[in-house]
């Protein structure tokens, strides 16, 4: 299961559909019409409308013959996004765990990077968009790899008696997480960005995502059992989602 920018409505039927960067959910919305569509909505998410006694595995083969579609707008919505919401040069303002900081970029022939005082230090031995959006990956990644498994295993005691879920982390263009079908975990190290009460939430989603691979009651049951206040969480997700 992956999980998108927004939080999505609660919808008794859902479709998986595997992407390049992983597993998208799309909700299924019963109305009464003759034909089956996607659409994408405001906030970026996808919807399929469909007639009220279509069967599943009909909706399912029509999404699965759109994968294609489907990458291109998660593509150009990204790319959208990506222009319009960060830059790379030095002095811009990047968020690490919910605080705004300013680039300080710096020439040299290894990498370097360190956060504090306001400012997060990049030494790269290129100083153009490129190769300093690169190294700030970098960074965010050595820090996903330092902090986030801490999350997991403490939200991970919380919810279950069971071995830990392998878990990975990587630069995602338009999820904050996923879970996978085998029990794998996927983290985007863009959550770093988030305050903490948000990387708490989408951890918990993920976990959840272990016991119930859907978005049922059961599982909105679970999520807030041990988070209760997860929507207002979820609503702190507003930093940018891919680089």
């Amino acid at each position: 299961m992956s999980l998108l920018k927004t939080a999505q409505p609660l919808f008794a039927e859902e479709v998986l559909v595997e992407l390049e960067v992983g597993e998208l959910r799309i909700p299924v919305q019963r109305q009464s019409r003759k034909t089956v569509a996607l659409h994408v909505l405001r906030d970026g998410s996808f919807e399929v409308r469909a007639p009220n006694r279509l069967p599943i595995g009909v909706i399912r083969s029509f999404v699965h013959s759109r994968r294609d579609w489907l990458q291109e707008r998660l593509d150009s919505l990204e790319a959208g996004e990506g222009a319009l919401a960060l830059q790379y040069h030095d002095g811009a303002v990047h968020h690490f765990l919910g605080e705004p900081y300013k680039l300080k970029l710096m020439a040299a022939t290894r990498w370097f990077a360190s956060v504090g005082d306001g400012e997060i230090r990049l030494a790269t031995n290129k100083l153009d968009e490129l190769s300093v959006c690169k190294a700030l990956q970098k960074f965010y990644l050595r820090e996903a790899e330092v902090r986030l498994p801490e999350r997991v295993v403490f939200w991970h005691r919380r919810l279950f008696n069971r071995d830990l879920p392998e878990l990975k982390f990587r630069a995602m263009r338009s999820r904050w997480g996923s879970c996978a079908s085998h029990g794998g975990i996927m983290l985007n190290i863009s959550l770093l960005r988030a305050p903490l009460p948000a990387i708490d939430y989408v951890v918990v989603h993920e976990l959840c995502h272990l016991q119930h691979f859907d978005h049922s009651p059961a599982f909105h049951a679970l999520v807030g059992s041990v988070l209760p206040d997860w929507k207002a969480r979820a609503e702190l997700l507003t930093v940018p989602c891919g680089f």
